[in-house]
């Protein structure tokens, strides 16, 4: 029982040959093969009266017979506010965890470690992190930036309009606002309708 099989599962227009193969209704407009890959051999044939999954486009130009998704808009920022995050990450563990300037006539008895001590002569030279003049915040704020910018892509202010409006609204704002909603996403939510 915990053995793992490659299976495929493939959906597709149906033909002669594969309502034969199946014995399904002449009429269904879809056929449905699962397909053991390690043993390459068919497993099951089946069919469908409509096509069993949604598959949505966001966007699409005449031309195209593929449509894209806000993800593929916001791919480029999305990258980007990965390389931020990972450069915080790298700044923060400098800062929490600095590169140690340690004279040369201490070495062998550097070890550093939390809650660790080391026993010098007095007069002794310092043990001292370097400096590297790292601005912590201002990594944060441009990361902040780049979330907006990546949001902006998504649409969520106009989603979370009614959630982030401040105080109480009256139901006649609630309506508007509603509607502007609803007029600023009409074109994606049309598509998907149809």
């Amino acid at each position: 029982p915990y053995e793992y099989f490659t299976l495929k599962h493939a959906v597709f227009p149906a033909d002669d040959t594969w309502r034969a193969a199946a014995s399904i209704d002449a009429n269904m407009p879809f056929v449905s093969v699962w397909y053991d890959v390690d043993e390459e051999e068919i497993l099951d044939i089946g069919g469908y009266w409509e096509f069993p999954f949604v598959v949505s486009r966001y966007a699409k130009n005449p031309s195209e017979v593929y449509g894209r998704s806000p993800g593929i808009d916001a791919l480029g920022d999305i990258l980007g506010a990965n390389q931020m995050t990972k450069s915080r990450l790298r700044l923060a563990q400098l800062v929490a965890d600095p590169t140690l300037a340690v004279p040369e006539e201490l070495e062998g008895q550097d070890d550093v470690i939390p809650g660790g001590r080391i026993y010098v002569p007095p007069n002794s030279p310092k043990i001292e992190p370097v400096q590297i003049g790292a601005n912590y915040p201002i990594t944060i704020d441009t990361e902040q930036r780049q979330d907006e910018i990546i949001n902006d892509h998504f649409n969520v202010h106009i989603y979370m309009m009614l959630q982030q409006a401040q105080g109480q609204m009256t139901a006649r704002e609630v309506i508007e606002r509603t509607g502007e909603k609803a007029a600023v996403l009409g074109y994606v939510t049309g598509r998907f309708n149809t």
